[in-house]
């Protein structure tokens, strides 16, 4: 059964708890009790173990497993989430990680975070964004959902199941509410579209629900027109221009709707622009006023080569994923790390007072019509059933 656990495992895991369901599996938080062989005592972790199950849907799994081999080439920076161990047993497949309290829609539903928390999250998300994008990927489905936030405002990102290096040639995606118009319009993506689905996270954090919830492609792209505008002119695709001139917006949405703070809604309209080459770069996210000074106390890194990910099919990944079956080496400290990463600034900024109130109040309770005829327009007008 998918929720059973093998029983070898066992005996170096305690299982805590299950966390929630995936796709074709489910995830535990467990206690690993691994002896050190060198010195001789167990080491207590705690971990997250995502078992897959490889008789479920073939698609499920080449996702799941696809996001671990990109996982083991990008996991060397402090915001990205580790693969600590991949164990496979018979045709389930065990993947350790670290384990984080929560995720960041767990936090925006309970409405503790405080500016200088969002301040620190959104640090945090850039410089991950910043190593991706360094070494020519792109992470495509960005959500709140694929943020895990601990007590003092780290974060780890997840879900490179859609990840893709440049250049993007068909981008896949999940949630429809934070896609870029590019992607809904069917233009040309690159690293820009990471940031727009950023500036929607930032606004969720400040208002405490999404920006744009759409039932399907065409609504989304009204819901985005009611609060940025319609564009005057446009070439971000052949589609543009025909699927804007069908959108009359009702009302043009206030930004003061989201937040009163003028700064960070400053921020906010210049990661949200239609065009992607007019949206602030992630360097200039780090320099603007709303997070400038916490910034300051951030490092920026990028890896010493660009990423090597070949798509492969599931038999080739699940080839490589036992292959890569050993724990990966970590750093004994951080002068090796530094050796292998091009650092650029200061050390990774944690909050020096942590959100005591996310412990007390969050980490036991929480579980977290277009006159247009054209074929190639008609499916933006189809509701997924999802968002129904």
């Amino acid at each position: 059964m998918a929720e059973d656990i093998d029983q070898k495992l066992l005996q170096r895991f305690e299982i805590i708890q299950k966390i929630r369901k995936v796709s074709g599996g489910v995830i535990w938080k467990a206690i690993d009790r691994k002896t050190n062989s060198v010195f001789k005592y167990i080491e207590i972790l705690l971990v997250a173990i995502k078992k897959i199950d490889y008789s479920a849907n073939p698609l499920h799994l080449l996702k799941s497993m696809r996001e671990t081999v990109i996982l083991q080439e990008i996991s060397k920076h402090p915001n990205i989430m580790r693969v600590l161990q991949v164990i496979n047993k018979g045709n389930d497949q065990y993947t350790i990680y670290d384990f984080v309290e929560m995720d960041l829609i767990s936090l925006i539903k309970v409405k503790i975070l405080q500016p200088k928390h969002i301040q620190i999250i959104l640090c945090n998300i850039v410089t991950a964004l910043y190593f991706i994008h360094s070494g020519g990927l792109v992470h495509l489905s960005l959500t709140p959902s694929k943020i895990l936030v601990d007590s003092e405002c780290q974060i780890k990102l997840i879900g490179f199941g859609f990840s893709q290096l440049l250049p993007i040639k068909d981008p896949k995606y999940t949630c429809l509410h934070y896609l870029p118009p590019e992607i809904l319009l069917q233009g040309k993506v690159n690293t820009s579209a990471d940031i727009w689905s950023l500036g929607c996270i930032f606004g969720e954090m400040l208002c405490h629900h999404p920006l744009f919830v759409g039932n399907s492609t065409f609504n989304q792209i009204e819901k985005i027109v009611e609060l940025i505008g319609k564009p005057i002119d446009t070439d971000l695709s052949e589609l543009a221009p025909y699927v804007l001139q069908g959108i009359q917006p009702d009302r043009k949405k206030a930004f003061t709707s989201i937040s009163n703070d003028s700064i960070a809604i400053d921020l906010l309209k210049r990661m949200l622009t239609f065009e992607p080459r007019e949206r602030i770069t992630l360097l200039d996210i780090l320099k603007h006023p709303y997070v400038n000074e916490i910034a300051n106390k951030c490092e920026l890194k990028k890896p010493i080569a660009p990423f090597q990910i070949e798509e492969s099919s599931f038999k080739e990944f699940q080839n490589i994923l036992r292959e890569r079956g050993k724990k990966i080496e970590q750093p004994s400290n951080n002068n090796s790390f530094n050796q292998q990463l091009d650092t650029s600034r200061k050390k990774s900024f944690k909050e020096s007072t942590p959100i005591s109130a996310l412990k007390q109040k969050t980490m036991t309770k929480i579980k977290v019509n277009s006159p247009i005829q054209s074929p190639k327009i008609q499916k933006l007008y189809q509701i997924d059933e999802k968002f129904r």
